[in-house]
C-alpha cells in the first residue's frame, strides 16, 4: 500500500533544517525548518551554490565534498557555522548520501 503525499508531509514536519543538494552542491530541495535556520525562503535558496549558503571552514568543506564523493555518511559534532546573513552558531552536521545521484 502507498500513501501518495507521505514523503512530502514528513519531509515538510522534520523539525531539523535540511537540505537536499546535488553532485555539483547546488541546492536542489529544503525543508521548511531550512528555511527558519538559513532565514531564507526555499526560493531563495533553491539553484544556489551549497557552500554560498553554509559557510564552514575549508577543511570541513572538504570532508563534505570527500564523502559526497564517496558516497559515505560524514557526523559532525558541535561544529561552527556562519549561515547566509553572518550570524555564527553551533550545530551537529549530518550528510547521508541518497541513491540515485
Amino acid at each position: 500500500m502507498t500513501y501518495p503525499g507521505l514523503t512530502d508531509a514528513i519531509w515538510a514536519s522534520m523539525p531539523v533544517p535540511s537540505l537536499i543538494y546535488n553532485s555539483k552542491e547546488i541546492i536542489v530541495d529544503v525543508n521548511p525548518a531550512a528555511e527558519g535556520f538559513f532565514n531564507i525562503s526555499r526560493r531563495g535558496m533553491i539553484d544556489s551554490f551549497l557552500w554560498h549558503r553554509l559557510i564552514l571552514e575549508e577543511s570541513l568543506r572538504e570532508n563534505f565534498s570527500h564523502a559526497h564523493k564517496s558516497v559515505a555518511r560524514l557526523f559532525v559534532n558541535e561544529v561552527k557555522v556562519i549561515v547566509h546573513q553572518g550570524d555564527t552558531c553551533v550545530c551537529n552536521l549530518k550528510l547521508a548520501p541518497m541513491s540515485g545521484e
